[in-house]
């Protein structure tokens, strides 16, 4: 089984002469695709469609400016991956993050703010509580200014983690995985929001093209994504070091479908 980290700035599976590495804000707009693909009846009629959308979509657009500056970590012989990078240096891009949305949809900003908050609160390191003190802070405000409470709040964040985990189980297998070694997140399924009639959606590769879901989800019987990804060979990196490795892979494009069975 290949190894597979969720990167502070890239997603990265390791292969045995490659790494396979994917910008956080492709899958976010990966997420936002899935979105907009949701069976028609459950896509929400009232004024956040579209602030979901936004908050979908946009939920990783803190590490668009880093997506192209991995890190590579010398005494690991990896990139950098999520828990070995500096706490400081991800609370200050997940707050510009949520900054940045906001600009676009304050009840965006809070179903972001709601999404990092999540990973974070039960830490007690100086520096995450005022974050998350903060975060907190942020979003009674925007409650507040909205007129809505935190069970509609929260019925929206499933909505939004729903689609980050889709995305995210497309993007952290190798196609093709046999359910047993896929990563841990996704062997017991992935949650339904409460709006969507709540349980667990399965999802298992058919064959290194298709996924299969026993749940529908979806307007279409099946669809097809893209995920766009570099593989970057370990010998170039050994040559050129990550960064010129990296700038000088060439992009691919994964055509995935997705097939619901009914």
């Amino acid at each position: 089984m290949e190894k597979v980290w969720r990167e502070l700035f890239v997603i990265v599976r390791e292969r045995h002469n490659d790494f396979i590495m994917i910008q956080q804000h492709d899958h976010a707009y990966l997420s936002g695709t899935l979105y907009t693909k949701l069976k028609t009846e459950w896509l929400p009629s009232n004024k956040w469609k579209e602030e979901l959308y936004i908050a979908i979509r946009h939920h990783d657009c803190g590490w668009k400016l880093f997506d192209e500056q991995p890190f590579w970590n010398d005494e690991q012989h990896k990139p950098h991956d999520f828990n070995d990078f500096p706490t400081g240096v991800k609370l200050v891009l997940y707050e510009h993050g949520i900054n940045e949305v906001e600009k676009m949809s304050p009840f965006a900003a809070l179903l972001c703010s709601k999404h990092y908050v999540s990973f974070l609160y039960r830490r007690t390191d100086p520096n995450v509580k005022i974050f998350v003190h903060n975060e907190l802070k942020r979003q009674q405000r925007i409650q507040q200014e909205l007129n809505i409470n935190e069970h509609v709040t929260n019925q929206y964040y499933e909505i939004l983690k729903l689609f980050d985990d889709l995305s995210l189980y497309l993007c952290l297998n190798e196609p093709g995985t046999p359910k047993e070694k896929e990563h841990p997140f996704f062997q017991h399924g992935i949650q339904i929001p409460e709006l969507f009639e709540g349980g667990k959606v399965h999802l298992h590769w058919n064959n290194q093209n298709e996924v299969k879901l026993d749940r529908v989800l979806f307007e279409d019987d099946v669809i097809t994504v893209n995920v766009p990804q570099k593989i970057v060979n370990k010998g170039d990196i050994a040559k050129r070091g990550l960064k010129k490795a990296y700038f000088q892979a060439e992009e691919q494009v994964v055509a995935i479908s997705m097939k619901q069975v009914k």
